[in-house]
């Protein structure tokens, strides 16, 4: 974990990346920060001199502290990410971890998955996987195939599924496959998994703006299609993650269409395709293009729970690609016995009347935490109801910084994820994702009044 003065560096180096402070400026004072932290001047001047050793900064007597150097030619190494603070913090043994995205734990089927487990564990499943299923139980690889169909004239096939160790395997080993040197086109905001995976790779994101309610900004993907070499678009099935935005079906159509067109495979993040609260499931991605030019990556763990770890590619087109990518990688997937019992409860229906079930549930708890955002927030802040998923999108008022923000809260035993994660280019400094999958045992309606009153101070505190 990182100690309190890292994360006042952490937070100067992200404004000066972002452009907000620039080379000559001037920080705000010792006192200023304290306030805004709600540290000690010691532990913020702690913080402006360890900035100034790296040459970030420069002091002037009797004057302050100035910055020395341009975001471009700023090379910090933090203690401690952001990214590495909210999971770090948010596990901890009495927090109220109003981050977690995890919708399996309102409802699993951890009891059923391991009751069917136990009944398999006498056969000889437990025994190393053998070539012939190295891509996955073939039960379980079947079971895959047969829920995808939509269309008997275009099945999915057991060969076409392959399942990984981790949703982070499946999504690495898709864009394995289609990265050949030009960037990737993300949703914007975007999942963090998505993110570090690119990361990983070392590829160029470019974000696509998806605004709240009413989805993909068509006029941006036509530009990008025209001036970038684009390698992939990663695109979600139905519910844009953190916004919880659904993307209208002819937006979809017209998006694939113009992807088509200009010759990009598309890897689609179903990830939370079974979370809309509609009545009826949009069309997919995969309704409108060529198999041939599409994967499918997703996980079983949202849905079922953790002990269901796994993650899946449904892919029509390279196999071969996508079998050398697994094999070259070192692709190693255990417990054979679990995957077989996923397969089973997929087969036996139990999978999707729990799916209904859950559904109904995180609907119901999605009203309960809008209930206490309105009745907590303060002005400024706005948000519209997810039409599903498993959080909320805030906007906060102008000027309050969310990982200044999380940073007061972590103090209190409460974790946010701020807006900062959800991009590849710093964007939303001004949001935070909450989560309404979390425990509700806990104090939640205690945690949101707290949210808001810190949202309230910094609103009122001088701005940096």
């Amino acid at each position: 974990m990182a100690f309190e003065y890292q994360k006042v560096c952490d937070y100067i180096c992200s404004l000066i990346h972002n452009h907000q402070l620039r080379k000559d400026m001037k920080l705000p004072s010792l006192r200023q920060m304290a306030q805004k932290f709600d540290l000690s001047i010691p532990t913020i001047h702690r913080a402006y001199c360890q900035l100034e050793k790296q040459g970030i900064v420069h002091s002037m007597p009797r004057s302050g502290f100035y910055i020395a150097k341009a975001a471009e030619n700023l090379h910090y190494e933090s203690g401690c990410s952001l990214l590495e603070t909210v999971y770090i913090n948010s596990r901890k043994p009495g927090v109220i971890p109003l981050t977690i995205d995890s919708p399996a734990c309102l409802l699993s089927l951890d009891r059923e998955l391991r009751r069917e487990e136990l009944r398999l564990a006498s056969s000889a499943l437990n025994s190393p996987l053998k070539q012939g299923i190295l891509y996955g139980d073939s039960d379980l690889r079947a079971a895959v195939a047969h829920r995808y169909t939509s269309d008997l004239d275009k099945p999915w096939y057991p060969d076409d599924v392959f399942i990984t160790d981790s949703y982070h395997s499946a999504l690495l080993a898709a864009a394995r496959v289609y990265n050949r040197g030009g960037s990737v086109i993300v949703e914007s905001p975007c999942s963090w998994a998505i993110i570090k995976t690119l990361e990983t790779l070392n590829l160029d994101v470019v974000e696509l703006p998806v605004t709240l309610g009413s989805g993909l900004n068509l006029t941006c993907l036509s530009n990008l299609l025209s001036r970038t070499d684009i390698s992939f678009a990663i695109l979600s099935s139905h519910i844009n993650s953190p916004t919880g935005t659904v993307i209208p079906t002819k937006q979809k159509l017209t998006a694939a269409s113009m992807l088509i067109e200009a010759g990009i495979p598309v890897i689609e993040n179903d990830i939370y395709g079974d979370l809309y609260f509609g009545m009826a499931q949009p069309l997919y991605y995969r309704d409108f293009i060529d198999p041939e030019m599409l994967v499918i990556c997703s996980s079983f763990d949202k849905i079922i729970g953790p002990p269901a770890s796994f993650g899946m590619v449904l892919c029509k087109g390279d196999r071969d690609g996508l079998r050398k990518v697994l094999l070259s990688h070192t692709h190693k997937i255990s417990s054979p016995a679990r995957q077989k019992a996923i397969g089973n409860l997929i087969q036996s229906g139990q999978v999707m009347s729990h799916i209904h079930n859950l559904r109904k549930l995180l609907e119901a708890k999605m009203l309960q935490m809008h209930d206490l955002l309105q009745k907590y927030l303060p002005s400024g802040c706005s948000y519209q109801l997810p039409q599903g998923g498993a959080v909320f999108w805030v906007e906060l008022p102008d000027g309050v910084d969310s990982s200044v923000l999380l940073y007061r809260l972590m103090k209190k035993g409460i974790v946010v994820a701020p807006g900062y994660l959800f991009s590849s280019s710093n964007r939303y400094a001004n949001y935070i994702r909450i989560s309404y999958a979390t425990d509700w045992t806990m104090d939640i309606e205690n945690s949101i009044f707290c949210l808001a009153e810190n949202i309230r101070e910094l609103t009122e505190s001088p701005p940096v």
